[in-house]
């Protein structure tokens, strides 16, 4: 009996909560600001009327840097509430994200070569 009851909590798992990782990852691309620091995205799951997907930064630059991020579906809204410190060439743990939908903005800026944050440059004119 006990051996069924596994099988059948494995079962509900498997159809309750689908692995993130049967959705790919999109392919790596610049933020609008800064080509060196990349970005990507994967669709985790619906869960009710949110979006749940996960973001992942990377930093192309040959040294540590830190920046301001943020996630809006305002494209009036240009608040950069969270910070982070990535080394040389590396890629960040991914994050989730819950959204209304599909639409959203990833907004970076103050990116700076301090752990402090310090002169940080001015966001890069596309060409």
């Amino acid at each position: 009996m006990k051996k069924y009851l596994n099988i059948l909590t494995i079962l509900f798992f498997i159809i309750a909560f689908p692995v993130s990782a049967q959705e790919k990852w999109q392919e790596w691309q610049p933020t609008s600001c800064y080509e060196n620091i990349e970005f990507r995205l994967r669709f985790v799951r619906q869960h009710g009327d949110k979006t749940v997907s996960e973001v992942q930064f990377k930093n192309n630059y040959n040294q540590l840097v830190t920046f301001n991020y943020g996630f809006t579906e305002d494209e009036e809204d240009f608040l950069t509430e969270y910070r982070k410190t990535l080394h040389p060439k590396e890629a960040g743990k991914p994050e989730f994200i819950y959204t209304k939908g599909d639409n959203f903005y990833i907004l970076v800026d103050k990116l700076s070569f301090s752990v402090s944050g310090e002169n940080p440059l001015p966001c890069e004119q596309k060409k």
